[in-house]
């Protein structure tokens, strides 16, 4: 199927908004050189604007005072979106980013697993959200509360263009933090994608269950839940019926001119509010006081409520005196809504429009060049912290613009890790994993282990398999069927990549196999599968990250040389060691200076974890 890579502006505060200057940036597809589309290219003073939004946006307390579960409800309905969209989320990213298609369609399952996982993490924020400390003095009662920090920048790179930022939005979103995401302007078009479907759940949550279509189901006339709801409020003005499916608990409906109201299934404490009739009444168990006076001109609440819906479609102003908490208003009609005393988990429902609304500012889209829109926004002093992945080098500069603020700034930086191959390995297994830590992704993974360090006495067999595999690789367009390397992402790092194996011949390497352009692809961003052996330590290739599918090898006799190699250097992100030998490989692996340890495989990430020692025992993997 063919996709058009759609036209998408910046996504500021819930609306889709044109760049102030207008300018517009090429989607180049890196499989043929081709133009395919075009990007907004924001200014700063496209990020001062956005910023300005987001901030006013947090201060409302919609987002960042409301629970964990109210959260979760959204980034679930985020994960459900990308499921369903798949197919299409795939095809954009293998065009705009040159990786093969199934790759591509691994990326999305991990996205939608990654807002899953975060949904459940936000709600057990809800359990924990106040933690007592023993201070070991019984005159005093502490705590530590769990806040959110507020509004944050998001920075991401293109190797995995939509998989980078699910693991920076769904964390910040799960957190009640406000998020403004700036992809890297090579690979943006998933990123926008997001951006659509976030306003799409915040417009409107709505699940058509398997007998929709047997309803009849018009978003004007008709509001349908199907599952399973907890702590829901529908606040329907306009609509002709409001269905439930499926079991609810802490329902409440305010409907005040619709002709029927439909439930089916298990309700507990459920509040019917009818207000055209001038009529409250209340099935279920309630517990605190609920006073809902529609006529007079003010709803006043006195004392401690927890738990309190308010639906107000006519009063001029509606009052809070007290402590509030899990509060709801859904207020479509009054001209102001006034709040005094404390505030908790405060959701605003707009129903006037008949919809369910994520607040807007929650998640918002700029794209443009780190010079343009990447600097203004990590140096921007209204955001309360920024997370970054990509090089090193700019990596630095975003941290020091963060901190000339004095605001943390979260680093995923590059790699040059290495994968120790000792001679009592299986030779055909450990060539596949050497292969996938460099040649999955065209290279482009900062954990990538990117040297290889291999026991002399094995070297001839080992090198010759690796030849004979590496050029056996199906170098080609990412929607050909069986391609297992595609393109890499852009002119630029096509050029560097070449650049590095020049200098890798000038100093002295030898190339095993690939070292450019495979013969049969003209066009494209193409490099075939490239091993550099004959190395030494103080080689550019073997120290400096390609980013690209370039191994290096060097040789070592002992155990403690192995180490010495792989821990001479200044990256630390990731390393590995193949061995039958598991004593060794713990042994090793405690040595290694670096982040996260594979042993018997290479590559494997998981979003529960950020660091780790992880094992591969035939086909399980145990953390």
């Amino acid at each position: 199927m063919t996709v058009t890579v759609p036209e998408r502006h910046l996504y500021i505060n819930g609306k889709w908004v044109s760049p102030i200057k207008g300018g517009m940036m090429p989607v180049i597809n890196p499989a043929n050189e081709q133009k395919i589309g075009a990007i907004p290219a924001a200014t700063p003073e496209d990020v001062n604007s956005c910023v300005t939004e987001v901030c006013a946006a947090a201060k409302t307390g919609a987002w960042t005072k409301s629970s964990g579960s109210y959260r979760a409800t959204f980034i679930r309905a985020i994960a459900e979106k990308i499921k369903e969209n798949k197919g299409m989320l795939s095809k954009l990213e293998s065009l705009d980013n040159g990786k093969p298609l199934d790759e591509a369609e691994a990326d999305m399952d991990d996205v939608a697993f990654v807002f899953e996982y975060y949904a459940g993490l936000a709600e057990k924020l809800d359990e924990s959200k106040e933690s007592p400390i023993d201070v070991g003095n019984a005159d005093y009662e502490v705590k530590v509360r769990k806040e959110p920090l507020g509004v944050v920048a998001l920075i991401t790179p293109w190797n995995y263009p939509l998989l980078m930022a699910a693991w920076k939005v769904a964390p910040a979103l799960a957190a009640g933090c406000l998020c403004i995401l700036k992809p890297s302007e090579l690979a943006s078009v998933t990123c926008l994608e997001l951006a659509a479907i976030a306003h799409e759940v915040a417009t409107l949550i709505t699940h058509d269950g398997p007998d929709s279509s047997d309803r009849g189901y018009d978003l004007e006339r008709k509001v349908v839940f199907d599952g399973r709801l907890e702590g829901v409020i529908i606040a329907d003005t306009a609509a002709m019926k409001v269905v439930f499916d499926g079991r609810l608990e802490g329902v409440i409906i305010a409907d005040t001119a619709a002709m029927k109201v439909v439930f089916n299934g298990s309700l507990e404490d459920v509040i019917l509010v009818d207000t055209a009739a001038m009529k409250v009444v209340f099935d279920g168990r309630l517990e605190g006081v609920i006073i809902a006076d529609t006529a007079a001109m003010k709803v006043v609440f006195d004392g401690r409520l927890e738990g309190v819906i308010i639906a107000d479609t006519a009063a001029m102003k509606v009052v809070f005196n007290g402590r509030l908490e899990g509060v709801i208003i859904a207020d479509t009609a009054a001209m102001k809504v006034v709040f005094n005393g404390s505030l908790e988990d405060v959701i605003l429902v707009d129903t006037a429009a008949m919809k369910v609304r994520l607040p807007a500012g929650c998640l918002n889209v700029i794209t443009g060049t780190g010079v343009d829109a990447g600097a203004p926004l990590s140096s921007d002093p209204r955001v309360a912290k920024v997370a970054f992945t990509g090089s090193s080098v700019t990596g630095s500069r975003v941290a020091m613009a963060a901190a000339q603020n004095l605001r943390p700034a979260g680093l995923e930086l590059g790699g040059k890790s290495a994968i120790i191959v000792f001679e009592d390995a299986d030779i055909n297994e450990a060539v596949e994993w050497v292969m996938t830590g460099i040649f999955f992704n065209s290279g482009q993974v900062c954990s990538a282990t990117s040297r290889l360090i291999l026991q002399n006495s094995i070297e001839g067999p080992f090198m010759a398999r690796l030849k004979a595999r590496a050029e056996a690789i199906k170098v080609d367009n990412p929607f050909v069927e069986g391609c297992r390397l595609g393109p890499v992402v852009c002119k630029s790092q096509y050029d560097k990549i070449l650049n590095y194996i020049n200098i890798a011949k000038a100093e002295g390497a030898t190339v095993v196999t690939g070292g450019g352009r495979p013969a049969h692809l003209s066009s494209g961003y193409y490099i075939a599968p490239t091993v550099l052996s004959d190395m030494k330590p103080h080689m550019r290739v073997w120290r400096e990250e390609v980013f690209g599918p370039v191994l290096s090898v060097m040789t070592f006799d002992s155990e403690a040389e192995a180490l010495a190699i792989a821990n001479d250097s200044e990256f630390g992100l990731g390393g590995g060691v193949i061995s039958k030998d598991l004593e060794r490989c713990r042994r090793v692996a405690e040595e290694l200076e670096c982040g996260i340890v594979w042993v018997n495989c290479s590559q494997p990430t998981f979003t529960q974890v950020t660091s780790c020692l992880l094992f591969m025992h035939s086909h399980y993997c145990l953390l």
